[in-house]
């Protein structure tokens, strides 16, 4: 994984070429710099630019550690020690940086010899032999040197303000401050600007500051609330911000890079396009050069475009739970009003739902070989597996849809709806034929009248009236059918009570 460098022109040789010297430097520890320290040198070396990365950081020696991985038996020399560089006051003709393999190759100024035991006190660099000047001299002629050979130099300096982190912003082409969104970060970058300008007037020096990386944020990266703000106070620009990630948590913990590793997750997209704002590739770089960047570029977007599809299909199946459920509830009804179509809805809807069961365990194996770091030919595999399980699902729904309508349930249901046809249009007979014998049995009613009328006058007529007398000779017929009249109203009138019945129903 890692070998001393030997190839390409010695330290010191006099070039035309002149690299760009980025410190990361941060206002306190936690803000996740050594992180994007090697982010961005794994980027530009991927994208095939030479790149040496120097690890300033003699207390947790972070950069050192985090590049090198789980490689512990290694010969390490002064001459591959930044510490040991400075406090041996070795020549930079016989500076050796380590060569790392990360993808691609990373050259390592280490931050001290004795790494796994502990790092360089600060007393070591401001004793009688060793002063602050003597070490702005020694790096200062470090990053002349790397600027010959390289084409960009990572610095990842101390967390919080002292002379190591002060030296790399002073002697740097520019400096990038990585901070979180919280109030006690923005507290702090105040101060922490303030003193390394101060520093560099004392040393007679200007410090270019390049902008803010706001990284481990909890809202969308698209919000631009928070970067105003930093304008507002600090009057610096934003060049990245990063959303927290579970992902890049994990893989530092495994010493990971996570554009390596996970390079679906959030931060692998998010840093990069922090890294190509930070370094402009298409302004400063030939044409080989950003057709290289714009191919990796595509990489990472693919891989993450990916993963934020795959979260909307899982936000989307809490939606489609609701939608089956609902398909079902309506479906349910067709028991109750016997309509062919809920029984399609309803089979409808059990076919919903074993597609979303079939589709959750495909985005939960999706989501597993994400985060597991398993490779792009194992998401294919996945992805067709899952293809083929919902083509044979179709299939089989479509069988079933053509049982199903073959169901003997489903006779049944015809059946019934050809009984009601028929009832409907004798209700509409029924509907007539009682018109009739409204009008009918309001006839009868009137000649029920009419022949009560007329048996009245019959009674009151005196005894020796002559046209009363062929009258009351059909007083007896007229009582009887008076009477009959009367009773057929009654049997009418039931009849029709009868009707109306049978036509509610």
């Amino acid at each position: 994984m890692m070998q001393t460098s030997s190839d390409g022109p010695p330290p010191g040789t006099e070039s035309s070429h002149r690299g760009t010297v980025i410190a990361f430097v941060s206002p306190k520890g936690g803000t996740g710099k050594t992180v994007m320290s090697a982010t961005a040198a794994y980027l530009l070396a991927r994208a095939g630019q030479k790149i040496i990365a120097i690890d300033a950081d003699f207390s947790t020696r972070g950069l050192s550690l985090y590049l090198l991985g789980s490689v512990h038996d290694i010969d390490v020399q002064d001459e591959n020690c930044l510490a040991e560089i400075v406090l041996k006051n070795i020549p930079t003709s016989k500076i050796d940086p380590r060569r790392v393999m990360r993808g691609s190759e990373i050259n390592l100024i280490l931050s001290n010899q004795d790494l796994w035991r502990g790092g360089r006190p600060d007393g070591d660099f401001t004793s009688a032999d060793v002063s602050i000047d003597k070490y702005l001299q020694r790096f200062r002629e470090l990053c002349d040197v790397f600027r010959l050979r390289y084409d960009y130099v990572i610095i990842d300096s101390r967390g919080g303000y002292d002379f190591s982190s002060a030296i790399p912003a002073v002697i740097a082409d520019r400096y990038v401050i990585v901070l979180e969104a919280d109030k006690v970060s923005v507290d702090q970058v105040h101060g922490f600007q303030k003193a390394i300008l101060e520093f560099a007037s004392s040393k007679n020096l200007s410090a270019k500051f390049s902008g803010f990386i706001v990284n481990k944020v909890t809202f969308p990266p698209e919000n631009t609330t928070f970067s105003d703000g930093l304008r507002g106070l600090f009057g610096g620009r934003t060049i990245g911000v990063i959303p927290a990630d579970y992902d890049c948590i994990r893989a530092y913990q495994l010493k990971e890079i996570p554009n390596e590793k996970y390079l679906s997750s959030d931060f692998a997209y998010y840093a990069f396009r922090t890294i190509e704002q930070l370094v402009a590739p298409e302004a400063n770089w030939k044409k080989e050069a950003v057709d290289a960047w714009h191919k990796l570029y595509r990489q990472v977007h693919s891989e993450w475009s990916g993963r934020v599809w795959l979260r909307r299909l899982q936000n989307l199946s809490i939606v489609g739970q609701a939608l089956v459920l609902l398909t079902l509830i309506i479906g349910g009804f067709f028991l109750y009003d016997g309509s062919p179509w809920l029984g399609y809805a309803t089979y409808f809807g059990f076919a919903l739902l074993a597609s979303w069961v079939i589709a959750a365990a495909g985005l939960h194996v999706q989501n597993w070989l994400l985060q597991s770091g398993k490779s792009a030919e194992y998401r294919t595999i996945s992805f067709a597996s899952g293809g083929v399980c919902m083509i044979l699902l179709v299939a089989f729904l479509a069988w079933g849809a053509n049982k199903f309508s073959n169901a003997p349930l489903l006779a049944r249901i015809s059946e019934q709806q050809e009984l009601i046809a028929s009832l409907t249009q004798r209700s509409l007979a029924l509907n007539d034929n009682l018109s009739r014998l409204i009008f009918v049995s309001q006839d009868l009613r009137r000649a029920q009248e009419l022949t009560q009328g007329v048996s009245a006058r019959l009674a009151s007529a005196p005894q020796d009236d002559k046209g009363a007398d062929f009258l009351r000779g059909l007083a007896g017929p007229l009582k009887d059918a008076a009477s009959t009249v009367g009773d057929a109203s009654k049997n009418l009138e039931q009849l029709t009570q009868d009707l109306q019945q049978n036509k509610r129903r």
